[in-house]
């Protein structure tokens, strides 16, 4: 969209902005959505301007604009989760306020989905007996949903923020070094993955070839099965050194992930000295493996698993 959008401009651009803010609630003249930045449209620019606590110009600046996106957003039109950078909109505020009221600690319903919000979510998964992914979609909203009446009847409070804990994920994974490496047809989850750990504080990098190499506190692989007749996730460890690994990843897997088949934790007579395992979330030879990992919320799931498991990992390392 070209911006700056004012008095006299024409088009679609304009009619988005109208639609936009229509939908919000705010009146944008007697001839509706028409694409002409009028009087009327100019007015209701203002007003919301003056709502947001943006500079009153009437103009459709940058930061009117992502303001416009995101007040337009409602809770259910999209997933929700951690990732970078952070999701932001009047839904995720509207996540927030529901989980405040539940009982699950957002801190301050700002409509920035972060790390405060993505335990909450779990949190409230793990109570209603939803695999805790983290993910605000369907199933996720469908159990909220379930609690209208508490929903209805409490106001929603902004919770202090508590310390951290002593093992908090930030602190599991702050000065940590992990290779991530992807294969072709796996690379969604894999970069899902790199984003949670940064956004924690690890040191991502990554590499070509099976060995996690020096300096690695662990790697992770992804890469699509290939054998023919066979669906499903499975994890391999690249020797002894690996397997703890593999068997907290895995762990994780098989409690959350039930879309596919499970074809179990492999071991493999190598000797890396880093904790290194490859991670297949389905198969190539599969076409219903191959339409889930270009699903979004699979994917997720996938990428969260995985995390979760390098946290059991690290977690157990950092208690020895």
């Amino acid at each position: 969209m070209m911006l700056p959008l004012g008095l006299g401009d024409r088009g679609e651009a304009v009619a988005d902005v109208q639609r936009r803010l229509q939908a919000v609630g705010y009146a944008v003249g007697p001839s509706g959505v028409d694409g002409v930045f009028a009087d009327d449209t100019r007015e209701a620019v203002l007003s919301f301007q003056q709502s947001r606590g943006l500079e009153i110009s009437g103009v459709v600046d940058e930061n009117t604009w992502r303001a416009l996106v995101e007040a337009s957003v409602r809770l259910g039109d999209r997933l929700l989760y951690l990732r970078s950078p952070f999701f932001r909109g009047d839904d995720v505020r509207e996540l927030q306020r529901r989980l405040n009221t539940l009982g699950f600690n957002c801190g301050t319903a700002d409509g920035v989905f972060g790390r405060m919000t993505d335990r909450a979510v779990r949190d409230f998964q793990k109570n209603v007996g939803l695999p805790a992914d983290g993910i605000a979609g369907e199933a996720t909203l469908g159990a909220m949903g379930k609690l209208k009446n508490i929903l209805a009847t409490k106001n929603a409070t902004s919770l202090p923020r508590k310390r951290p804990k002593p093992f908090s994920s930030a602190s599991v994974f702050r000065q940590r070094r992990v290779r991530i490496a992807a294969g072709e047809g796996a690379e969604e989850p894999a970069g899902r993955l790199r984003n949670l750990l940064e956004l924690l504080g690890a040191s991502v990098a990554g590499a070509i070839g099976p060995s996690a190499g020096s300096g690695f506190d662990a790697s992770i692989a992804f890469e699509l099965g290939r054998r023919a007749g066979e669906r499903g996730f499975a994890v391999h460890a690249r020797g002894a050194a690996s397997v703890p690994l593999a068997e907290a990843v895995y762990d994780q897997l098989s409690s959350s992930v039930n879309e596919t088949g499970d074809r179990g934790m492999i071991v493999a007579e190598e000797h890396d000295r880093t904790a290194s395992v490859v991670v297949e979330p389905g198969c190539a030879g599969d076409p219903r493996d191959r339409d889930l990992l270009c699903d979004e919320a699979f994917a997720q799931k996938i990428a969260v698993a995985v995390f979760d498991g390098l946290h059991a990992y690290f977690h157990g390392l950092k208690s020895e």
